[in-house]
C-alpha cells in the first residue's frame, strides 16, 4: 500500500476517535432558575432539603435585630440574600470558644449572650495632682454586641437583584454597598470549563468581603452551593456550609465578652 494513503487512513481513524471521545462527555446541564411561592422568611423557615441545609441561625439573628423581619416579609421590594446555613454559624461560635477557653476568658457563649441591649461601663482615673488636689477623669466604654451583629448580618443583604446572568452581563464582577451601613462586598461569577470548552459549564459565585481594600489579595471569598432562588420579594443565594459567619470578625468582635467590667477595675 502507498505510504501516503496508509497516513491518510490512520489520520482519518485519529480524527474518528478523538471526535467520538470528545462528545462522549456531554456538557453540564445548565441549573434552571429556581422559583420559590413564598418570601425570603419563609424559604429560609422551610430550609432546603435538597441540599439538607437549615437557616434557623440566621432567622433568629433576623427576628431579634429590629427591622430585619419586617424588611424582608415585605413583597414590593427586591433583596438579594446570601444564606448562611447553620453549619457556618455553628464553626464561628467552635473557633470563638475554644479561643475564649485558651486565653482563659471564660465560658462558652451563643446568641443569646450577644442579643442584648447596650451598656456603659465607667472607667475612673483619678491622677494626684498635690497633696489638696486630684484630678479625677471618667471614661466611658459603650458596648452593643447587637449591633455588632447587625453589622456582619448586613453584610449578607443588598438591596436590588444581583441574580448569576445580571453579574456575568456586567464582565462577571460586580462591587455592591452592603445592607443599612454602606459596607462593600464584591460578588463574581464565572462558568468552569465544560467539555474542555471555556465558559460553557456551570455557574461559580464567589462573595467576597473586600475589607475596606481594592487589592483582591487582602479580600476574604467564599463560595456558595446553590444559586438564583427567586422569591416573591427577592433572590437567594446558599453560601458554603463551611463558610465561617462573619469572615474574620467574629473572634476580634467577641472574645472578651463578659471581661468589659473586670477590664476597667
Amino acid at each position: 500500500m502507498n505510504i501516503r494513503l496508509v497516513w491518510l487512513v490512520i489520520s482519518a481513524s485519529l480524527c474518528l476517535i478523538s471526535c467520538s471521545d470528545y462528545e462522549s462527555v456531554p456538557y453540564e446541564a445548565e441549573p434552571e432558575v429556581e422559583s420559590f411561592n413564598g418570601t425570603i422568611l419563609e424559604y429560609l423557615s422551610g430550609g432546603d432539603e435538597r441540599l439538607n441545609l437549615r437557616f434557623d441561625s440566621m432567622l433568629l439573628l433576623i427576628d431579634n435585630i429590629p427591622g430585619f423581619k419586617q424588611l424582608l416579609e415585605k413583597e414590593n421590594t427586591a433583596h438579594t440574600v446570601f444564606a448562611i446555613p447553620n453549619n457556618c454559624f455553628q464553626a464561628s461560635f467552635s473557633q470563638l470558644n475554644v479561643y475564649r477557653e485558651g486565653k482563659k476568658l471564660g465560658r462558652e457563649i451563643f446568641f443569646e449572650d450577644m442579643l442584648i441591649a447596650p451598656f456603659t461601663v465607667l472607667d475612673t482615673t483619678i491622677t494626684v495632682i498635690s497633696a489638696e488636689k486630684n484630678d479625677t477623669v471618667i471614661t466611658e466604654y459603650n458596648y452593643d454586641y447587637r449591633k455588632d451583629l447587625e453589622e456582619m448580618l448586613c453584610k449578607y443583604i443588598f438591596e436590588g437583584d444581583y441574580n448569576t446572568e445580571n453579574i456575568l452581563y456586567d464582565e462577571g464582577n460586580i462591587t455592591v454597598s452592603a445592607l443599612k451601613y454602606d459596607y462593600l462586598m464584591n460578588i463574581e461569577c464565572f462558568r468552569q470549563p465544560a467539555s474542555g470548552l471555556s465558559g460553557k459549564g456551570t455557574k461559580t459565585l464567589l462573595f467576597s468581603d473586600m475589607r475596606n481594600s481594592r487589592t483582591k489579595d487582602n479580600w476574604l471569598r467564599s463560595s456558595t452551593v446553590w444559586n438564583d432562588v427567586y422569591t416573591r420579594n427577592g433572590l437567594i443565594h446558599i453560601l458554603s456550609p463551611q463558610h465561617n459567619f462573619g469572615f474574620d470578625e467574629f473572634i476580634k468582635k467577641f472574645h472578651n465578652y463578659g471581661n468589659e467590667y473586670e477590664q476597667k477595675k
